[in-house]
């Protein structure tokens, strides 16, 4: 019951953020960043960094630096609903928890990766150079989609073995 009051709790908070970032994330989409806020945190690995910074104006720039504030807070909440998600199906699809505690765990590190991300691009705003701090973002931004890929994944995974054993029992 209660990770159910904490799942709508994130719930509640997750969906206006993604609103939110999303409405702000329209601003940045150019010829340069086509995907907005997600080409700028690969821009490393495609050289584009620079070309992303000329294309923006300062405004776009400070709607960067929103975003990246707000991402702070988000990267509490997707990971956290990840979790429960995998934590809550998890318990009802295995007798033993064993097996989703390393899920779980990758949350942890898929928050952590978000964090070190969104301080490289920081850092390339804030400095209007890029230096190493490209190389950083898009390798964490790397990191962390493929975490949150692999969670979702389990998460299906789950979904799909409680329906099996749903059909089943019937």
């Amino acid at each position: 019951m209660a990770n159910k009051r904490i799942f709508l709790v994130i719930l509640a908070l997750f969906i206006p953020m993604v609103v939110a970032l999303s409405v702000l994330d329209t601003g940045l989409r150019n010829s340069v960043t086509p995907l907005g806020i997600v080409s700028f945190e690969l821009c490393g690995f495609s050289r584009n960094c620079e070309a992303a910074l000329e294309a923006w104006n300062g405004h776009q720039k400070n709607i960067v630096m929103l975003i990246q504030g707000l991402d702070y807070l988000f990267l509490i909440l997707y990971p956290a609903l990840i979790a429960i998600c995998i934590q809550s199906l998890g318990a009802r699809a295995f007798e033993w928890q064993t097996i989703n505690k390393p899920a779980v765990a990758v949350c942890m590190a898929m928050a952590a990766a978000d964090a070190i991300e969104n301080y490289a691009l920081i850092q390339i705003v804030l400095n209007d150079s890029v230096g190493v701090y490209g190389v950083v973002a898009s390798s964490f931004a790397s990191i962390k989609f493929t975490f949150v890929a692999a969670g979702i994944f389990w998460i299906i995974a789950l979904c799909i073995v409680l329906a099996m054993r749903k059909r089943r029992t019937q």
